[in-house]
């Protein structure tokens, strides 16, 4: 069997991952995005504590790790302001601070 080729459409974090981890399993792997350039938006990227696991386990944790970590309280919340979830916790849970 030869080398199987992937066609990931879009470039942003899920397309761009789903590369990085098809990509170091052997596969072959073609990123199709309608943007000219990769560039910055201005905004920031959260990305919660089983995010970052995933990312590590597909070799990108010292990049992730580079990012600078949140401060102050995260998370979300009910209409009324009730927390359903937040950051501390789920950095608790998954063993990884948010990013």
């Amino acid at each position: 069997m030869g080398v199987r080729h992937a066609v990931v459409a879009g470039g942003g974090i899920g397309g761009l991952t789903a590369a990085v981890a098809l990509s170091r399993r052997g596969w072959r792997v073609t990123v199709c995005e309608r943007a000219t350039a990769l560039t910055g938006i201005g905004a920031g990227i959260v990305l919660a504590p089983n995010a970052l696991r995933a990312l590590e386990s597909i070799g990108l944790g010292p990049a992730v790790s580079a990012g600078e970590p949140l401060t102050g309280a995260l998370g979300l919340r009910t209409p009324d302001g009730a927390w359903l979830s937040r950051t501390g916790a789920t950095a608790s849970r998954y063993g990884v601070p948010a990013r």
